[in-house]
């Protein structure tokens, strides 16, 4: 995953909305508009206007957070960010879809962080056993 530092190499950039992604093909044509979309869709102003998925721009991400989490819970929010470090992109799409809906269902207001978290570890831990015993 990447982000142009003004090379015109090929990188990746995900769309968490759609679960689709934008790359630029090594032979591409038009590198340059291609990165100018991407540079777009990763500007402060495009973040901050998102309504269902999460800001990858940290500033956009808190700013967003911000209006809807007390001090508690974005201490909360701020240690799980400075502790994650990787995770695989989609490798498993029905745990993935437990833990969007979950989100989801909290980012609309009906209902609270606790409460999605422990929707999310019963909801997971019933699928893994039934996927992996």
């Amino acid at each position: 995953m990447g982000f142009p530092l003004g090379q015109l190499s090929g990188s990746y950039y995900s769309i968490p909305a759609d679960c689709q992604g934008m790359a630029i093909l090594k032979h591409g044509k038009n590198k340059a508009g291609a990165w100018e979309y991407i540079r777009s869709r990763l500007s402060m102003s495009a973040q901050s206007k998102l309504s269902s998925e999460l800001p990858v721009i940290q500033k956009a991400l808190t700013r967003s957070a911000e209006s809807v989490l007390d001090a508690d819970a974005m201490k909360k929010l701020d240690g799980l960010l400075e502790g994650t470090r990787s995770a695989a992109a989609y490798a498993d799409k029905p745990l993935r879809d437990i833990i969007m809906s979950e989100g989801e269902a909290f980012l609309a207001g009906s209902q609270t962080a606790e409460n999605a978290a422990v929707r999310i570890q019963s909801r997971a831990g019933i699928y893994l056993s039934e996927q992996y015993g």
